[in-house]
């Protein structure tokens, strides 16, 4: 499976019937319905924001899971390195017409100057 990025193969393992195809298939409808959730969630708590004369609505438009990791950093360096890393990727995709991408990622980064780490961040980057 290392043809996969980390999180889908965490996902295919759910489905053990079918071939490769069928079991990522699988794994792509269970990833995006655990998005579709968490966006319900996040819009729940927008429309708390309603009656202050906010009406804010977060909207999937498509959902890319990489076809396999990209290991372009350490699991040491801080998590700018990788930020610049998906900014990269957008605008090598062709993904600058957005209002926001999420970024979700398995590694662990660690804040500059923290010697905290912080495991499976989701990161926003907002398009200019």
């Amino acid at each position: 499976m290392t043809a996969l990025a980390t999180i889908l193969c965490r996902y295919m393992l759910e489905q053990t019937v079918g071939d490769s195809a069928t079991r990522k298939s699988y794994a792509m409808n269970s990833l995006e319905a655990d998005i579709d959730y968490f966006m319900t969630e996040i819009n729940e708590l927008f429309a708390s924001l309603q009656p202050k004369g906010l009406n804010i609505r977060i909207l999937k438009k498509r959902l890319d899971a990489l076809g396999s990791n990209i290991n372009l950093f350490s699991a040491f360096d801080p998590s700018w390195v990788a930020l610049k890393a998906f900014h990269d990727w957008l605008g090598r995709n062709f993904l600058s017409s957005y209002d926001a991408a999420i970024l979700y990622t398995e590694h662990d980064f660690r804040r500059p100057g923290k010697k905290q780490w912080y495991s499976n961040e989701i990161r926003i980057s907002v398009s200019a």
